[in-house]
């Protein structure tokens, strides 16, 4: 799904990657984490195709879904975002518009992504399978007067109906309350379970690391320090001692 080999990013003579190893292979669940600055949004974004400016970035290998990055084009980049690769963002209000119906949000996006699913019924009768309360009046009120965790569950269920390939999650419970969160999770495996090929998640929160991956790698300066295999449940072999705040909290 993705590999990447010896992948550094510099700015000016700051690495805000160096020497990145690994793999994300066919439904795995790969996590990365690490404190903040360490570069886990970074290489997010470089998997979106997402420039950063003023930036040199080199690597030996960088292959996304069989094809290595430098010769996609922006207008492929396009296509891939939301279609094969999805993202769930830190914070849910930052995807919608303000000053627009959640609603004909959602239904406009489906225009362009997936149109059989592009009017109210269709929307409504999502919305009714992820238990939005009362979402027939949601349809038509502003995003801010949705809960966090309703936002972030209508942008899992748009990736969930996308079947995108791979699936970037960054610090997906972030701006949500406890009891979202737990929603939020639980909600991500049972979508996980049935139709996503790949996760990427980034977390700060241990018990998001252990109950949800198969393989985490730990940042520290932008480099990988160690990557950490589960061998099974919630049982891992870690060699450093900076590692283990990450994975046990």
């Amino acid at each position: 799904m993705i590999k990447i080999k010896n992948l550094s990013l510099k700015i000016g003579e700051r690495y805000i990657l160096k020497n990145i190893d690994f793999v994300l292979q066919k439904k795995t669940i790969h996590s990365f984490v690490g404190e903040s600055g360490s570069g886990k949004s970074t290489l997010l974004n470089l998997i979106l195709g997402i420039k950063i400016p003023n930036s040199i970035l080199k690597y030996d290998k960088f292959d996304i879904l069989g094809k290595n990055y430098s010769l996609y084009s922006e207008k492929e980049f396009q296509l891939l975002r939301g279609n094969k690769i999805a993202l769930i963002p830190q914070n849910p209000s930052r995807v919608f518009h303000p000053y627009i119906p959640i609603g004909e949000q959602v239904k406009d996006y489906f225009k362009i992504k997936k149109k059989e699913f592009a009017s109210k019924k269709k929307i409504l009768e999502l919305w009714e399978k992820i238990n939005i309360r009362d979402f027939e009046k949601k349809f038509d009120l502003f995003p801010k007067n949705l809960s966090g965790g309703e936002k972030q569950r209508i942008i899992i269920q748009i990736c969930s109906v996308l079947e995108p390939e791979i699936l970037l999650a960054d610090e997906p419970t972030t701006a949500l309350d406890s009891n979202s969160e737990k929603e939020i999770l639980e909600f991500l495996i049972e979508s996980y379970k049935s139709f996503l090929n790949s996760i990427l998640l980034v977390s700060h929160d241990p018990r998001i690391i252990r109950n949800l991956s198969d393989e985490v790698s730990i940042l520290k300066s932008g480099e990988i320090l160690e990557k950490i295999t589960l061998l099974k449940a919630n049982l891992y072999k870690i060699n450093f001692e900076y590692s283990k705040n990450f994975i046990f909290g």
